[in-house]
């Protein structure tokens, strides 16, 4: 047994540092047996005393250690965290001459843009709730929304202003008392909006009037995503987001000298970790409203980018992208979250690249990261998602009672613990009650923990499909699929069946160039699965339906079953 000792957070004030005790493995992706008394994974990342601050301390300090710092980047514009400080305080200041009071609820309907994360502090700064759209949402989800979280105020970019006007036409919301816009054009489809520009050219850039916060206020209802049943409201505070936040900047030893790339949506749970940790850490981030390939690498080497953050539908594209990845010889981590990760994948792109690949997983109801890999790349399994992170803990239950905890290698529902669990959902006691039991988060998704503490994740508890008894996961097929030349996009679920119960189907996106028939898939994924596995039909579509974050909805291709049937 090896011991390193390290100090856990880069951080001087944030947190107390602690030894950290790292016992080495042998690489592997499989379930193993224990054979050996195992060290506790506990001891991997160690108790940390985090502080409980509001949120927007965490912008203040760093800001009063890097001043003249870059924090931000967008298009042709840089900010230093001086500059950040002061156009929050700005904000925040119009917030409240606007009638804006602490537990009202402001909207931001925008893409990832500067004024996203500095109206998100600003708000915080005066305990106001934030409730982020996404922008890819339509006028009902939009209307769903402001409605449920009865929104006093909504932020909303410029060009997303007519969307708006076109969800909210058809009914009044009465909560609604102003709309904010981005920059200083006054748009036609809402003539008494407030440009963000007016309050940060007239307001103070010095805080007035602190506002009392406690780390248990509410600071943030973010939406989930909606995969399988209706959006619910995520309710989480101060301490939820400011513990997350130091618990991604520690086990990822985050600095002042790491710069982000990021296109994850900002309104996202993934985007919302991001962009924060990253004002926390001191670091730089330069924001991308969506993914484009090679401006993504033209960033990256203009700023010399180390953290190149993407999901993993933008790994397998970079995997299969005949690319200059010279571009990228600043980057020490391409970081993949949100959705599980075709471990093949990853591996071509590090081949490819010569970057290391890692992935991340959490759930918006743990604001969101739960576990994470070390960053070492003796301890590296790219199928895994590491361990838990600091001050987390998990384990494996059985997928029926969900009440017996099952030993190492074991299949089941993946349950979590730790300050960044959320305190329920908002307006929704029975669902609350149903996935927060006696302390910990059922987070609703399947998996197993080997021998070495590390957590494989297979698909979602409601995806699984029955096919005679037998639960089979889609995840595992759709990487399957993946491998196949001609499959850009693949998608499995169950269709009903007398006999079977359910039959396995899967939905495919084929390269124009490369000409495929359903027999030959059907031919290639069977020669490789067990009899249970076996896909029964195959289809072809244009493209498949995702939400923001790239997740299948899976939903969306049952009820299209239904629909024909």
């Amino acid at each position: 047994m090896t011991i390193n000792w390290q100090i856990l957070l880069p951080l001087s004030g944030l947190c107390v540092p602690l030894q950290n005790t790292r016992r080495r493995v042998a690489l592997g992706e499989r379930p193993s047996i224990m054979t050996e008394k195992m060290v506790s994974p506990e001891l991997f990342r160690p108790p940390v005393d985090f502080p409980d601050m509001p949120y927007d301390h965490l912008l203040r300090q760093a800001a009063e250690r890097h001043p003249d710092r870059v924090a931000i980047v967008y298009r042709q514009m840089s900010l230093t965290y001086r500059e950040v400080v002061a156009m929050v305080n700005c904000i925040a200041n119009g917030l409240r001459d606007l009638g804006l009071r602490k537990g009202d609820c402001l909207c931001i309907y925008t893409k990832n843009c500067p004024e996203y994360p500095l109206t998100f502090i600003a708000a915080a700064s005066l305990g106001i709730v934030v409730s982020p759209i996404p922008p890819a949402y339509k006028d009902y989800e939009i209307r769903q929304q402001l409605e449920h979280m009865e929104a006093k105020a909504i932020l909303v970019q410029r060009e997303l202003a007519p969307i708006l006007k076109r969800a909210i036409a058809q009914k009044r919301y009465p909560d609604l008392q102003c709309v904010l816009i981005t920059g200083e054009q006054i748009p036609t489809e809402f003539p008494n909006a407030i440009p963000l520009a007016r309050l940060l050219r007239e307001q103070s850039p010095r805080f007035h009037a602190p506002v009392e916060i406690s780390p248990d206020d509410l600071l943030a209802v973010p939406y989930s995503s909606g995969t399988t049943n209706l959006p619910k409201g995520i309710r989480l505070t101060h301490r939820n987001l400011v513990s997350n936040h130091l618990q991604f900047i520690s086990a990822m030893s985050l600095d002042t000298n790491d710069v982000a790339l990021l296109f994850p949506p900002l309104t996202h749970s993934y985007g919302i970790m991001l962009t924060g940790s990253f004002l926390a850490c001191g670091g730089t981030q330069v924001l991308m409203e969506r993914f484009e390939l090679m401006r993504s690498l033209e960033l990256s080497a203009q700023y010399g980018v180390t953290y190149y953050f993407a999901v993993p539908s933008v790994v397998q594209f970079l995997a299969n992208a005949p690319v200059d990845f010279s571009k990228l010889n600043s980057v020490k981590y391409i970081f993949s979250g949100a959705l599980p990760l075709n471990a093949e994948k990853a591996r071509e792109l590090q081949k490819n690249a010569g970057v290391q690949v890692v992935q991340g997983y959490g759930l918006t109801e743990a604001s969101p990261l739960t576990h994470c890999p070390p960053r070492e790349k003796a301890f590296q399994r790219l199928a895994s998602v590491g361990l838990p992170v600091h001050n987390s803990r998990h384990k494996i239950v059985d997928l029926k009672t969900g009440e017996h905890e099952l030993p190492r290698g074991e299949i089941g529902e993946l349950l979590v613990s730790g300050p960044q669990v959320m305190q329920g959902y908002w307006k929704a006691p029975e669902e609350t009650e149903r996935v927060l039991r006696n302390g910990w988060l059922y987070t609703g998704d399947v998996g197993y923990i080997d021998a070495d503490g590390y957590t494989y994740i297979i698909d979602r508890k409601q995806d699984m499909i029955k096919y005679k008894g037998i639960d089979v996961a889609p995840a595992e097929l759709e990487h399957l699929l993946l491998e196949h030349l001609a499959i850009i996009d693949a998608a499995v679920i169950g269709i009903p069946d007398e006999e079977a119960g359910e039959l396995i189907k899967a939905f495919v996106v084929s390269a124009q160039e490369l000409e495929v028939t359903a027999e030959e898939i059907l031919t290639f994924a069977n020669e490789r699965l067990t009899g249970s596995k076996r896909l029964h039909a195959v289809e072809f579509l244009d493209s498949l339906p995702k939400t923001a974050s790239g997740k299948i909805l899976r939903r969306e291709l049952k009820e299209r079953e239904q629909t024909l049937r």
